[in-house]
């Protein structure tokens, strides 16, 4: 079987599939055709596929991204489990599934070629391996714009490369120094930071709000927990202490927890401003998590030390991606009794029962829970399927997490 594609470049079809180009004649009426993709618009970090070309012969179709053109054959009888959020290189699985229909792959280098390919089985989950690949590629990706988000991701070396403008993807809440990205008082900010591309779990764990110096924000023990795939910071530390009512003393040790749209002005979508304006998560990211629960979570962002960043939903059995979907659950609880510490209570620390108003009011228990102490698991995940530890966003405290199981990023120190 011949294949016109451009009017002289002949593919010729094997029992091994599509064989090397063949210059010669363009055939008037070509026998058989390719499960063609149609791309779409593409942007700095963001490939569109419109439609592909399907075949009554075939149940459904998996699509493979790669940022090389080199594919493994799938095996028979394998189930996919597809994401479109691109872990950066290697061969990843964007599309499982019935009809042509449109999506978007995101979390891509600027400037670069992505190869894909198309393959169809059988209702039995008999793959044909053997359609050609097909090439798309982005565009240069900038972060100057001043009211839509923009954010741009490279790898340097070692080193993942963030940079963002750091105007969110949705709408906010009412800030008197923030507008929201529709409104005049918008101050885009770009920023620039880098993680460890390969990271590796360091036999320690850093806390966000480790407070053993002076009392002070620029102590080296506080950090910021990473970047959002829209380019807003999780900026979980509301580096608001414990203050004496009577003397104005701040005890750092004590930190308000700042997660709820009733807390430190936070609006519906988990996050507020500096004082400079400049927009960061704290709770739940209703604005940017789009999911229902029924697969499992994307990629939404990279922590500081260089793990990816999941919503709550995630496989039951961590190494086993046949297993159920489940919303994942923190294994933080609230302290029994009423505080304690050095000193006298309302005095020298905050008196009172353990309600939730401070960070220090919750304890992980390895008990019913599916995280360690910084909500993260290792395991299986559609971007890795070979495994990767990696973070979690839960509905309950903390939320976002609170420490770090590798070595962040000097990038994300707010001493710094």
């Amino acid at each position: 079987k011949y294949y016109d594609e451009t009017g002289g470049d002949l593919y010729i079809y094997t029992s091994d599939g599509w064989a090397e180009v063949i210059t010669g004649t363009a055939m008037e009426t070509p026998y058989g055709d390719r499960l063609d993709i149609t791309f779409g618009s593409s942007t700095g970090n963001s490939i569109t596929i419109s439609s592909f070309e399907t075949d009554a012969s075939y149940a459904g179709y998996v699509i493979l991204a790669n940022s090389e053109n080199s594919f493994a054959d799938l095996t028979s009888g394998d189930g996919q489990y597809e994401s479109t959020t691109y872990a950066s290189n290697g061969e990843q699985v964007i599309f499982d599934g019935t009809a042509s229909e449109a999506l978007t792959i995101t979390l891509l280098m600027d400037q670069s070629q992505y190869y894909f390919k198309v393959v169809p089985y059988t209702g039995s989950r008999v793959y044909d391996n053997g359609e050609p690949t097909q090439t798309a590629s982005t565009s240069t990706c900038t972060t100057d714009s001043e009211t839509e988000s923009e954010i741009c991701f490279s790898i340097e070396g070692d080193l993942r490369i963030i940079s963002s403008n750091q105007v969110p993807t949705h709408s906010t809440g009412d800030f008197p120094n923030y507008e929201g990205p529709s409104g005049e008082e918008f101050i885009a900010t770009p920023h620039t930071s880098e993680v460890d591309y390969t990271p590796s779990l360091s036999g320690s764990t850093t806390y966000l709000y480790n407070e053993t110096g002076g009392a002070t924000p620029s102590n080296p023990n506080f950090w910021r927990f990473g970047f959002a795939t829209n380019g807003i910071g999780y900026n979980p530390m509301g580096l608001k202490p414990w203050e004496n009512p009577d003397t104005g003393e701040e005890n750092w040790e004590w930190q308000e927890a700042l997660i709820d749209e009733t807390e430190g002005n936070i609006d519906m979508y988990g996050a507020h401003v500096t004082s400079a304006g400049k927009y960061h998560y704290h709770g739940d990211i209703v604005g940017l998590a789009d999911e229902d629960g029924t697969k499992h979570s994307a990629i939404y962002g990279w922590a500081a030390d260089g793990y990816p960043i999941y919503y709550k939903y995630g496989y039951t059995d961590a190494n086993d991606p046949t297993s159920a979907i489940k919303e994942l659950i923190s294994n933080y609880d609230l302290k029994s009794g009423s505080r304690t510490g050095t000193g006298t209570g309302g005095e020298d620390y905050p008196d009172g029962t353990y309600d939730g108003t401070y960070i220090q009011d919750y304890e992980w228990t390895d008990d019913d829970g599916d995280l360690d102490e910084c909500n993260g698991r290792t395991g299986v995940t559609p971007e890795f399927p070979e495994g990767t530890y990696y973070y979690v966003i839960t509905t309950d405290f903390p939320i976002i997490p609170n420490c770090f199981k590798g070595t962040p990023s000097d990038d994300f120190n707010i001493g710094s």
